[in-house]
């Protein structure tokens, strides 16, 4: 049992607690331009001694998914010719500039400025002949 636990899950550390570090905050993007220059891949991802490996799982996974490791593995499956490779970085652009986009700030007046909602001409005037009729808790009961 304890052999099992000390083994390593492709960056994933298991087993005896790891000595506290001094906490760092990265965004990943030295992590993807490294591995993007190097051509390798390396994701770790540090498990405290009272986190849960389900939880250590969850954010391997998304760090995985965040380094976009996936989708170099599948593009890395077969032959990309010089036709694929334009057409492959003309999508990744894309996706990075949809990304990247960046919209005006919206002012208050905008956020809170409502159109009139419908048939509101209609009610709450003083030509209103439904206006004297109560509804709901207000209306008195017939029994």
């Amino acid at each position: 049992m304890a052999a099992a636990l000390q083994t390593s899950f492709a960056g994933l550390r298991l087993g005896a607690p790891v000595q506290k570090r001094n906490a760092f905050v990265s965004n990943g993007n030295a992590q993807k331009l490294a591995m993007k220059a190097k051509h390798t891949f390396q994701v770790e991802v540090v498990v405290g001694s009272d986190e849960p490996q389900d939880m250590a799982m969850k954010r391997f996974r998304r760090e995985v998914m965040s380094t976009g490791l996936v989708q170099e593995v599948r593009r890395r499956r077969y032959f990309e010719n010089s036709v694929e490779l334009k057409k492959r970085k003309d999508r990744e652009s894309r996706v990075k500039a949809k990304r990247n986009r960046q919209f005006p700030p919206k002012s208050y007046s905008q956020t809170t400025a409502q159109e009139p909602s419908p048939f509101s001409d209609m009610f709450g005037t003083p030509e209103d002949i439904f206006a004297d009729v109560l509804v709901g808790d207000d209306a008195p009961s017939l029994a």
